[in-house]
């Protein structure tokens, strides 16, 4: 039986840096705004990975 994680939050002063500099570590996927529909706090972002 296999396992998949299907996210991971990892507290930041600044997601939406902080997500590009994992995304530049780890060489791959692009950074989008996310969170509740209507939120414009800028305070939630997706790091989107292929696999």
């Amino acid at each position: 039986m296999g396992a998949a994680i299907d996210h991971v939050g990892i507290p930041a002063t600044d997601p939406e840096t902080a997500g590009i500099f994992l995304a530049w570590v780890l060489g791959e996927g692009n950074v989008v705004p996310d969170g509740p529909p209507d939120d414009d706090s800028g305070d939630m972002f997706s790091l989107v990975l292929d696999g």
